[in-house]
């Protein structure tokens, strides 16, 4: 993820690599989260959720986020691991690379994972030290991460998934707790 989150982003925007994550996908992602997701809900866990964003949505919208070439997709689903050597070996499917916050690629892991693991990846993560905030950056990695959970409760109204609902609901919260 160094080397892609590196690689110099103008020259990726000349061959048409989109940079999907504008300030009006932002507005349009919080909305539907706000409208549909927030009222499922508990007050403490709206509280939490509304304290990440408040601060993510801020550089989202001025355009002060980082710019990188990204997966788009980094989940355990694309990442080839080799339990003999416990590393991952191969990262798959760029069929959704684009340009935006690096912290994205990251939100996959955290929600399949957790915080814990995904710090430890951060510990290991070497793109844009000196031009980023670690801090800024591990806190957009972690409300990201809880996004796709976010998006995956709405994802589980919209079809009447009423199992997964409270499955993922118990997952938030444990989530929420951890932070």
């Amino acid at each position: 993820m160094t080397i892609l989150h590196d690689a110099d982003v103008s020259a990726f925007q000349t061959q048409g690599v989109p940079a999907l994550q504008a300030e009006s996908f932002w507005q349009q992602d919080w909305r539907e989260i706000q409208d549909r997701v927030l009222p499922l809900l508990d007050c403490d866990e709206r509280r939490a959720v509304l304290a990440r964003f408040a601060d993510f949505f801020d550089q989202a919208v001025s355009g002060t986020l980082p710019q990188a070439l990204l997966h788009g997709d980094l989940t355990h689903a694309h990442i080839l691991y080799d339990p003999c050597v416990t590393e991952a070996i191969s990262i798959i499917d760029f069929g959704d690379v684009q340009i935006g916050d690096p912290a994205y690629d990251f939100a996959g892991l955290y929600w399949d994972y957790g915080p814990a693991f995904v710090q430890n990846v951060l510990d290991h993560y070497a793109a844009g030290q000196g031009k980023w905030d670690v801090h800024a950056f591990r806190a957009r990695v972690e409300y990201l991460g809880l996004r796709v959970g976010l998006r995956e409760l709405l994802h589980a109204v919209e079809h009447h998934h009423t199992r997964r609902m409270r499955e993922i609901r118990a997952e938030l919260r444990a989530s929420l707790s951890l932070l």
